[in-house]
């Protein structure tokens, strides 16, 4: 992705459609914008094959619009990163699935109180500044109202009959949402513990 990405800026640069000084910000552009289109498509034919075309199409739209401003885990390759995506998606969808409609709403209060909570999160992969940082902190409520509004009225009993299929797509894209947010939490723990374990035996090493 970093090979595409940069041979695409340096092609701007050649041609003059950037200036040299905004290289780096055009490969950091343009990659991201490659792999958020290259893990939507993949989330679509992957969901389409497990869980249907409806259903794949709105957890593909729901995730990556909520995975814009919350961010959450981001695996340190894109690989990994799409890996993840693909596994957090088939899980959600089968919990979904196997999910009354009825407790649905007890999904979307979890992810709204999850994200809402954590959300956005920063770390190597992103450097993201505080002024970005607390820029998407004021749009998440607004785009979890616009989801939730949608699922709402998806839930609706004259629509819920024949748009099921999407309301159970974005319900599994909220739920994905939000365990990426709680991997990152989780996966910072761990790290804390590690670096203080390696910490304690130093200093008994030395004393």
């Amino acid at each position: 992705m970093d090979i595409i990405a940069t041979y695409l800026a340096k092609e701007f640069l050649k041609r003059k459609l950037i200036k040299e000084d905004a290289l780096e910000w055009c490969i950091y552009g343009i990659g991201k914008r490659l792999s958020t289109l290259i893990t939507g498509v993949l989330l679509i034919v992957s969901g389409s094959y497990h869980f249907g075309f409806l259903q794949a199409i709105s957890f593909a739209i729901g995730f990556v619009t909520l995975r814009k401003y919350s961010n959450g885990y981001h695996a340190k390759t894109y690989i990994h990163c799409l890996l993840l995506s693909l596994i957090l998606q088939s899980v959600s969808m089968i919990l979904i699935k196997a999910l009354p409609t009825k407790f649905f709403g007890f999904v979307w209060i979890f992810s709204d109180f999850v994200i809402l909570k954590i959300a956005p999160v920063n770390n190597n992969q992103l450097h993201l500044t505080q002024s970005e940082l607390s820029a998407l902190k004021e749009r998440i409520p607004y785009v979890l109202f616009f989801v939730n509004l949608t699922c709402i009225i998806l839930r609706s009993p004259p629509i819920e009959k024949t748009l099921s299929n999407e309301l159970e797509g974005l319900t599994a894209a909220m739920l994905s949402d939000a365990l990426t947010l709680l991997i990152f939490v989780l996966k910072k723990i761990y790290g804390r513990i590690i670096h203080g374990n390696e910490s304690k035996k130093s200093n008994e090493k030395i004393s």
